[in-house]
């Protein structure tokens, strides 16, 4: 089982396909190989985690860490449905930010890296999606950070902003960077 990947325009992140071994009965593929993992995680996995989307629309992020020793690589890998999923790094550009956008599909077999240091968010395109996140460190409460969804420094296109329809309050009430 192979990985094929792209890197992005934000430096460390990547998308990822990963191949599939169809037979009569039925699909196997591989979401995660330490091997190739190795160079794109900075310590060994410590989370698998996933999230649950009922609602098309659903927005979640974005989500940070202000402490570099509690920040995580977060490997995202759709298992039903499909997102958008946004990666913005706050420093890039003489602190003006950079947002990368990626729309990524389970039917795709796609993956995202999302670095160390690195805001991240999805928004769901379809009802009933479900993703993995892999995470190579433990959350910590008191290092967690946020921004606004509509934060004008990030500036998400008004085409994904008019879609969000379901946000928490956490994530509603984040401040702007």
């Amino acid at each position: 089982m192979k990985f094929t990947s792209k890197s992005l325009k934000i430096e460390g992140a990547y998308i990822l396909n990963r191949s599939t071994f169809l037979d009569e009965r039925g699909e196997f593929s591989r979401i995660f190989d330490n091997l190739f993992f190795e160079d794109k995680l900075e310590d060994k996995v410590r989370n698998i985690n996933y999230s649950n989307n009922p609602l098309k629309n659903t927005f979640r992020g974005f989500h940070g860490c202000a402490n570099p020793s509690s920040s995580e690589t977060k490997v995202i890998v759709p298992i039903s449905g499909s997102i958008i999923d946004f990666i913005y790094d706050p420093s890039a550009n003489n602190n003006k930010g950079l947002l990368e956008i990626q729309k990524l599909s389970a039917s795709k077999k796609e993956i995202i890296i999302v670095p160390r240091r690195y805001l991240n968010a999805f928004l769901t395109l379809e009802d009933n999606t479900s993703l993995i996140y892999i995470t190579d460190n433990n959350y910590t409460k008191e290092g967690e950070f946020g921004a606004r969804f509509n934060d004008k420094k990030i500036n998400i296109p008004d085409e994904f902003l008019f879609q969000i329809k379901h946000l928490s309050i956490k994530d509603k009430n984040w401040p702007d960077l």
